[in-house]
């Protein structure tokens, strides 16, 4: 998505861009329905690719410190500011940082994903437990779908308790990673689940995290 229209609560018509309205224009990239009314998106298509990889690397260290967790979370930033527009990753904190699972769809075939990667596990480390498969594109579409029958109509939007979105053009320091490791750790936040965490995503431009 490259821009939108929205209706405020106030009944404001707006257009939000990266450059136009941008607070709002990150927010609805993550949760529409808390931002207003979506009206009408603008898209850039892509060439469909011939193959994809569907992938999810956890990391699991029962004595991760939230200063280890936020040195990864900057590594992971780092890495994503060179990854290609074909890598779609997001990064999840779970148990106060002892399980982080990066997941997501390379659009392309494992010879380049595996070259993509290579950077970010040397990094990092290489992951407790690996799962990487090939599939096709009408699969992939099928599965982000949730599994139903491909259809134009959608399905409802829903909330998310909140999002906060940084869009960023270089990795932020790891004070905020590490100080909301530590938030989520200790910090009982009704209406989540038992595990809150937090996520950070490609592309690379932005980061959010979000309590679930």
């Amino acid at each position: 998505m490259i821009g939108a229209d929205l209706v405020l609560a106030n009944g404001t018509a707006i257009h939000v861009s990266p450059t136009e309205n941008a607070d709002l224009f990150w927010s609805i990239c993550e949760a529409p329905p808390s931002s207003g009314i979506v009206t009408q998106r603008t898209m850039r298509i892509r060439k469909a690719p011939n193959k994809v990889i569907r992938y999810a690397y956890k990391f699991i260290d029962p004595d991760r410190s939230p200063e280890k967790l936020a040195n990864i979370q900057h590594a992971y930033q780092v890495w994503g500011l060179t990854a290609p527009e074909e890598m779609g990753m997001v990064a999840n904190v779970w148990q106060g940082g002892k399980v982080i699972e990066m997941a997501g769809y390379y659009m392309g075939n494992q010879d380049d994903f595996d070259r993509v990667t290579a950077p970010l596990f040397n990094a990092t480390g290489q992951p407790s437990t690996t799962y990487v498969q090939e599939r096709d594109w009408i699969a992939v579409l099928t599965e982000a779908d949730g599994g139903a029958p491909l259809s134009t109509k959608g399905s409802p939007e829903q909330h998310d308790p909140f999002y906060v979105v940084v869009p960023t053009y270089s990795p932020i320091m790891t004070d905020p990673p590490d100080a909301l490791g530590q938030y989520f750790t200790i910090t009982p936040v009704p209406g989540t689940l038992p595990t809150p965490g937090m996520n950070a995503s490609l592309p690379s431009d932005r980061s959010f995290f979000c309590g679930h």
